[in-house]
């Protein structure tokens, strides 16, 4: 039989022992509880669903500063199901018109590598598709305009964007004229020249432009707000349903998410999607007519001028415009898009109002007075070519003095030629649709 005071006593003597034993050692116990903890703290956020990914796969802080498109080497674009896309290509680039119907415009799963000149590679997920209404978008040697959204991390905090096949944009002229409007102080995406191989073909000269989305909204320092443009749901393959020569334009809203946010962002949108609407309405279907003494159409009418003294009316044309909507002020912001400049190779004529007008274009022109925004612009250009020269190489745009210089000087030609055109009076309907 087992004496009860002696199995007390051994439970003290192993107790004494146990306690000494981590008395002499608590800094290292100590030491070790922390480091599992700590390893414990990022063990379970692989758990936490709303966890922020690194940039690039953790690249330093400091270096994210040199990770943007003018320090890009070379891009490369890699689909997932790559049967599938050349199946797509191939039968946009066969069929009977020479338009691109919206069935060949589905988005494919792809990857999206961005090379750094400091080593440094990025690799995204991206939703891809092919861009533009026309079939001078498409190559027969399978190199197609794009239009990349992606689906992780970004460029320069650019997500969505167009890659241009050169020749669909004028190459250079695109990078000169829209260097121009931005110096204007009007609002335009950014726009750079880049090299893309898709699929490990050779690479293709690309121009890179930023759409016109929340981040390029951010970027310009705008408080988030509805973006429109115009409807082209009947302007091409659908055009045969229509049993009229004119062809039935309105409004569209781009960013149905953020209007679809709240009930207050419903009403703005609505607001501006029914001043846009209006404003199509009571226009001649071909450009834009606005009432010139009503202050909300200042902008438009100097970026308009600006467009027209560029050579730019593909992108005055109605359905090609897009629009910010300031809801402080209640007015239409134009934004740069696809203006298909000719200022390089042709040369227009401005005739004056009160003269034999030929075209839809100058006929607006003088109805909108932008003779009188053409006088305005002038006054207050605070930049040369060679300013914007230095912004192109800047951007790593390798464009010549003399081609700056010589679409700088036929826009100010341009301006001085329409600042002497007058204006046409035009009675507006107060009972427009």
């Amino acid at each position: 039989m087992t004496h009860p005071n002696k199995n007390l006593f051994q439970v003290a003597i192993l107790v004494f022992f146990l306690s000494l034993f981590f008395y002499q050692n608590r800094e290292q116990v100590y030491s070790e509880v922390e480091q599992s903890s700590y390893e414990n703290l990022y063990t379970y956020s692989d758990f936490i669903d709303d966890e922020i990914e690194p940039y690039c796969n953790g690249v330093d802080y400091e270096e994210i500063e040199n990770l943007n498109i003018p320090n890009l080497s070379k891009v490369n674009i890699n689909f997932i199901n790559k049967a599938a896309w050349y199946e797509n290509y191939f039968n946009a680039f066969t069929n009977d018109l020479d338009i691109i119907y919206d069935k060949y415009k589905k988005r494919f799963d792809a990857s999206v590598e961005f090379y750094f000149e400091n080593g440094t590679v990025c690799e995204f997920k991206a939703k891809i598709r092919i861009s533009g209404d026309y079939k001078d978008h498409l190559r027969s040697d399978l190199s197609a305009s794009l239009d990349v959204s992606l689906e992780e991390g970004n460029i320069e905090n650019i997500v969505k964007f167009k890659l241009f096949l050169p020749e669909t944009r004028r190459m250079n002229t695109e990078f000169v004229t829209s260097e121009i409007i931005r110096s204007l102080g009007f609002l335009t995406p950014r726009t750079y020249k880049l090299n893309a191989s898709v699929n490990g073909q050779e690479e293709v000269e690309y121009i890179f432009q930023e759409k016109a989305v929340k981040e390029f909204i951010e970027f310009n320092q705008l408080r988030e707000s509805t973006i429109l443009e115009t409807s082209e749901e009947y302007f091409w393959e659908k055009r045969q349903e229509i049993n009229s020569s004119v062809v039935p334009l309105y409004g569209k809203i781009l960013n149905t998410n953020w209007t679809n946010l709240s009930e207050f962002n419903q009403k703005i949108s609505i607001q501006a999607l029914s001043d846009f609407n209006k404003l199509v309405f009571q226009s001649d279907g071909s450009y834009l007519i606005y009432d010139v003494k009503k202050e909300e159409y200042d902008q438009i009418r100097k970026f308009d001028a600006a467009i027209y003294a560029l050579d730019g009316n593909h992108g005055l044309a109605i359905h090609n415009r897009k629009f910010y909507y300031d809801n402080y002020d209640k007015s239409l912001i134009p934004i740069y898009y696809d203006i298909d400049s000719q200022i390089a190779t042709r040369d227009l004529t401005f005739p004056k109002c009160n003269e034999e007008l030929k075209y839809s274009y100058q006929m607006t022109s003088c109805i909108n007075n932008l003779s009188a925004a053409a006088s305005e612009i002038l006054n207050v250009i605070d930049f040369d070519s060679m300013q914007i020269f230095q912004n192109l190489n800047l951007k790593n745009v390798d464009v010549s003095k003399e081609f700056v210089d010589k679409i700088f000087n036929k826009f100010i030609l341009n301006l001085n030629q329409i600042s002497q055109m007058g204006q046409n009076n035009f009675k507006f309907s107060e009972n427009s649709i």
